[in-house]
């Protein structure tokens, strides 16, 4: 089962296990659409931390299982799938919110989890790893981490290389903060191969 995972994942695990990271998480909702009142598919505009934090606390509801970013991930696809339909409005996204992370009988990750096995079911697990994120995201997670760009960049193959070279060219495709980029792309120009 582990021999599938896409490229990454598993230093992933270790450095977040079956939860949303920041990045991953940023990454995860920047994908996510709604339909407008045309019917034509549109990206959400995404609930912050901060802004799902105070939704949270405007309405008392105390989530206890937050799972790193996975709160923030759930809050995002009820925005995306659920509110003003059957979730009317922001007093009861904070109640899914909870719901989803607080079940009683869920697993420890089920958020992440659950993302991931959407990812199988509609073939982009390759793309959420190994191309796109892991992969790239990987690296780049190392050295946000404080790991040294010119370790991290020495001890990955070309292939993963030139593909860290495309991530970080579209880093404004991101939700990373603008002062991430030019971490990131300053890091990464010192560094050139």
């Amino acid at each position: 089962m582990y021999d599938d995972f896409p490229s990454g994942m598993r230093s992933y695990l270790k450095a977040y296990g079956w939860h949303f990271s920041k990045a991953m998480c940023d990454w995860a909702v920047s994908m996510m659409e709604k339909e407008d009142g045309n019917g034509k598919k549109v990206k959400i505009t995404p609930f912050t931390k901060e802004q799902v934090d105070e939704m949270l606390k405007k309405y008392s509801v105390d989530v206890k299982k937050k799972g790193g970013y996975d709160y923030v991930y759930a809050a995002n696809m009820c925005k995306a799938d659920y509110l003003g339909s059957s979730v009317p409005n922001e007093q009861y996204a904070a109640l899914y919110v909870k719901n989803v992370c607080d079940d009683p009988d869920a697993y420890d990750g089920i958020v992440f989890t659950r993302f991931y096995a959407d990812c199988i079911g509609s073939g982009n697990a390759y793309n959420l790893g190994g191309d796109d994120v892991m992969g790239g995201w990987g690296y780049i997670l190392r050295i946000l981490k404080g790991e040294s760009p010119k370790d991290v960049l020495a001890s990955m193959p070309d292939k993963d290389f030139d593909k860290v070279s495309e991530v970080v060219g579209n880093l404004k495709a991101t939700n990373l903060t603008r002062q991430q980029r030019r971490r990131i792309e300053r890091e990464f120009k010192t560094v050139r191969r």
